[in-house]
């Protein structure tokens, strides 16, 4: 009987013990808190998960949980409804329904419905956290917890299958830690590498086309959709031209390295060739140099 008891204890004890540890679910770093702390007046349960978007860059949001009495007079702390049944449970604010219904995927709707109906759920742009008070918690919660905020920062991550679909091409993972994570890119072998992926640029998730200037110079950064940007003195007459013809956005050099920015997530196998092509040439000096 007395072995029987202590079995149960220990099970308890596995059940609910406190724990922080970084957990990897495919291409995310889920940071997870789970355990007691001070709120200022009592001792609370708190359940935490926090990554960053995949792909550097994802909407911004804030759920809520909505009271027995908010559902009951049919009032809401929500400003952007964005389906009526998860409307019901959830208040959520956001300048991008869309995006975030996107984002809110149903295996995270379901796990938010489920299991974290008293959380709350924020996005800033770069990192999602969910956060859970309560009077106790169980490990599972936890492990629930790190599943549906990478659901949300895998946020349009399978634009990666187009970029790892390019000939010739080798694959990075995102890398680092949960705050500072490195998104994936690929990379073209040759005089001047090249590299292709997603970053974040202009609040929103772009893919990008880049290479090593091979010398210091001085930065700039032309908005190719403006026909009256001239090209700086440091470019060669047509590289503009046919950066506008190849759909990009923005040319921008920091100095080092020479990156060619689209307005969105570019899955075009042939205008991503042309553009690493078109970067490694002028980087290379094949295109008579980056400089005049």
């Amino acid at each position: 009987m007395f072995e029987y008891l202590a079995r149960d204890r220990r099970r308890l004890r596995r059940g609910t013990r406190a724990f922080a540890r970084a957990v990897e679910l495919g291409e995310a770093c889920v940071f997870v808190d789970h355990g007691f702390q001070w709120d200022g007046s009592n001792n609370v349960w708190l359940t935490r998960a926090r990554a960053s978007f995949v792909l550097e860059a994802g909407p911004e949001f804030d759920v809520r949980p909505r009271s027995l009495l908010n559902r009951m007079l049919g009032a809401g702390w929500r400003r952007a409804p964005i389906d009526p049944y998860f409307d019901e449970f959830f208040a959520v604010r956001t300048s991008y329904p869309d995006e975030a219904w996107e984002a809110l995927t149903t295996r995270a709707r379901t796990l938010l419905v489920g299991s974290f109906d008293d959380a709350r759920l924020i996005s800033d742009g770069h990192h999602v956290t969910l956060w859970r008070e309560a009077d106790f918690g169980r490990e599972a919660d936890a492990e629930a917890a790190a599943e549906l905020v990478a659901e949300i920062v895998a946020y349009q991550s399978p634009v990666l299958d187009h970029l790892r679909r390019l000939p010739g091409v080798t694959y990075s993972p995102a890398s680092g830690p949960w705050n500072d994570r490195r998104p994936p890119h690929v990379s073209i072998a040759g005089p001047v590498p090249i590299r292709i992926g997603p970053t974040a640029f202009g609040h929103r998730p772009v893919v990008t086309v880049s290479a090593a200037c091979g010398r210091a110079t001085t930065p700039f950064t032309v908005c190719l959709s403006d026909d009256r940007d001239e090209a700086p003195l440091v470019l060669v007459p047509g590289v503009l031209d046919a950066a506008r013809e190849l759909g990009a956005d923005t040319l921008r050099c920091d100095g080092h390295r020479v990156t060619l920015f689209w307005g969105g997530l570019e899955t075009s196998r042939e205008r991503l060739l042309s553009a690493a092509s078109l970067v490694g040439s002028f980087a290379s000096g094949q295109l008579g140099g980056l400089y005049r």
